[in-house]
């Protein structure tokens, strides 16, 4: 355990409960059940556990069962990532346990549902080289770069003339008392604090009160300078200090030329995001009735490529494969056939609820469908049989069923009706010359 350490957020004890070395980057891919009523997400999870342990491939089932859309077409595989940058650090812990590629987990819940992770590789830790200009901006935010600080508050003092009113100034630290310490301090109510205590460069005067406010921010950390006129004194520095670089940041535009375009191409960028936000994501997002009206519009645009409706039943057994689709003949549920085909602790065959399109990996090919039980379908190393409940062919999506699509494309409507609103308003030259010239000059580095 380590003694009192003091940060900027107040006094510490640390207790160290573990040390590891950093854990680098890992590729991982994942099978995903969402969260579902009863029992349900936790069953399929575990089957498809199962199926793991008898050999089937991973990649496979990822098509198959994977609610993870994103990534289910690509065998469940993600982006690298490292410790501390997923939202899920139950996920992570997971990921970085598993030692060798080719090694899968257990199922494990997240507050995104159930999931079976599969380690493809591991990244071992960047070079320094890679990492230094990282780590040169997280020492520039430490505590630890009070040095740096220190150096330029010098500088700062030789830079700009500063200038104090020792006659302002004592009548204001009169106003101080030991309230401090226990920082219980306040500022008097009564009273003009609008004198000016400093000068800086002859252009910005601070008035007393800044000093005072200043002083009421500090006791909220423990001041221990005494006696109460030598803190005053501490303080007054401090707040010199802490004048100067305000002063140097307002005016670092006019200290360098270039940091003020990039200053101004920050405002034009910030205050264009805000256009947009308000013009078009907000608008997009809240505004119902033209997004309705949108779909209405072009509804021909979100349209099902032919389906069907029903359960698909799949198992790398053709025996299991006959025997589901004798007992879906006798209408028998997907319960009763995983019952009577899934024993002794293992999974022969799995299935899968829901709408599905004909061209979805979810299903195996077949000519013409059908209501009904099919006949055995076979798909790579995967036997199927599906019960059709209902064949449908192409046809227009509901708003809610294509909300998604629909709202990124309204959201593109918007910004080009903005665009072309603007265009209406602003009249906009260019000058082809200086232009062709710029394209030049790029060309030649």
């Amino acid at each position: 355990m380590s003694k009192p350490v003091r940060s900027r957020f107040g006094y510490h004890l640390i207790k160290v409960t573990d040390v590891r070395d950093n854990r680098g980057e890992v590729t991982v891919a994942h099978i995903m059940v969402g969260k579902k009523e009863g029992d349900k997400a936790k069953t399929t999870i575990d089957e498809i556990y199962q199926k793991l342990k008898q050999g089937e491939d991973f990649a496979e089932l990822a098509k198959q069962f994977s609610e993870d859309k994103s990534s289910a077409e690509n065998g469940g595989k993600l982006n690298r990532f490292g410790s501390g940058e997923l939202s899920s650090p139950e996920f992570e812990q997971v990921a970085f346990s598993l030692n060798n590629p080719g090694d899968f987990s257990a199922p494990f819940e997240t507050q995104f549902g159930w999931h079976i992770v599969k380690l493809i590789e591991k990244h071992a830790i960047k070079p320094k080289a890679d990492v230094q200009a990282d780590f040169e901006n997280r020492v520039r935010r430490d505590d630890r770069s009070r040095r740096i600080t220190e150096s330029q508050n010098v500088k700062l003092r030789k830079k700009y003339a500063v200038k104090k009113d020792a006659k302002v100034y004592a009548a204001t630290a009169k106003l101080l008392n030991d309230k401090v310490y226990t920082q219980a301090w306040e500022m008097p109510k009564e009273g003009d604090y609008s004198q000016t205590i400093l000068t800086i460069n002859n252009d910005r005067k601070v008035p007393a009160k800044a000093f005072l406010d200043y002083v009421a921010a500090r006791q909220r950390g423990e001041l221990t300078v005494k006696p109460l006129s030598r803190l005053g004194d501490v303080l007054f520095e401090d707040f010199i200090n802490t004048q100067l670089n305000e002063y140097y940041n307002d005016n670092l535009e006019g200290e360098f030329p270039e940091f003020a375009v990039v200053m101004e191409e920050y405002r034009d960028g910030l205050l264009l995001f805000e256009l947009m936000e308000k013009e078009i994501w907000e608008k997009a997002k809240t505004d119902s009735i033209g997004l309705e009206q949108y779909y209405t519009a072009h509804r021909d645009s979100y349209q099902w490529k032919d389906r069907i409706e029903g359960d698909v039943y799949s198992t790398k057994s053709e025996a299991a494969a006959k025997s589901a689709r004798k007992l879906l003949k006798k209408g028998k549920t997907a319960e009763d056939i995983k019952k009577q085909l899934n024993k002794d602790g293992k999974v022969d065959i799995m299935e899968r609820s829901g709408t599905f399109e004909l061209e979805s990996d979810v299903l195996p090919k077949q000519d013409k469908w059908k209501t009904g039980v099919t006949d055995i379908l076979k798909k790579g190393d995967y036997y199927y049989v599906v019960n059709v409940k209902k064949v449908a062919g192409k046809g227009p999506k509901t708003l809610e069923e294509a909300k998604g699509r629909v709202v990124n494309d309204y959201q593109q409507y918007l910004e080009s009706k903005w665009v072309t609103d603007l265009k209406g308003e602003f009249n906009v030259q260019v000058n082809r010359n200086v232009f062709e010239n710029v394209k030049k000059q790029l060309n030649q580095k």
